[in-house]
């Protein structure tokens, strides 16, 4: 069962489809997700409630879908972004 694994195997799978501008910046994003992801969690299993019940797996896979749509303009054929520019856009 996928949800059995955790979310770390699909972090580090989702972490190799990141556009190649960004490669200075995956250990950044690799140490906020290791720091947060967790805590969140279980923040949000202990002080809210879900409509519909979720996996813990499908929050963090969630967040990697956001933040998927936030770098499609570093996908595009011709990037629009400079690289020097993305840490501006992390920070």
């Amino acid at each position: 069962e996928p949800s059995q694994m955790g979310w770390e195997p699909l972090f580090f799978s989702w972490m190799k489809t990141l556009p190649e501008v960004l490669e200075p910046t995956k250990p950044r994003i690799e140490t906020m997700f290791m720091w947060m992801v967790n805590p969140c969690i279980k923040f949000i299993r202990r002080n809210c409630k879900e409509l519909i019940p979720t996996a813990d797996v499908n929050l963090p896979f969630a967040l990697m879908n956001i933040i998927d749509s936030l770098l499609d303009r570093f996908r595009e054929a011709e990037c629009t972004v400079k690289p020097d520019d993305h840490a501006e856009h992390l920070e």
